[in-house]
């Protein structure tokens, strides 16, 4: 949520996916202009979700796809294996 990555700050939560990526990433469409702002990865966490687009292939739309409408919607990212990331696990 908006006020999370504020809290915490992007570039630090960005740092902590970059050193220990997650397998799956689960984007939720959820009400945020209740927090002064509509889209993740637009409006906020425009960094973080770059990242994820960069590093993660979608893999499945449950709903609508999140963000485009006021309908429940999640998006299933997978990591994508790298050479590097090879060595994860």
């Amino acid at each position: 949520l908006p006020y999370q990555i504020d809290l915490f700050g992007e570039e630090k939560i960005l740092k902590q996916f970059e050193h220990n990526a997650p397998n799956y990433i689960v984007i939720l469409g959820h009400r945020t202009d209740l927090y002064g702002a509509k889209a993740f990865g637009k409006d906020y966490g425009v960094n973080i979700f770059e990242w994820i687009k960069a590093q993660y292939e979608l893999i499945h739309i449950i709903g609508c796809p999140p963000f485009t409408s006021d309908e429940f919607g999640a998006a299933i990212y997978r990591y994508k294996p790298t050479l590097n990331s090879l060595e994860r696990k």
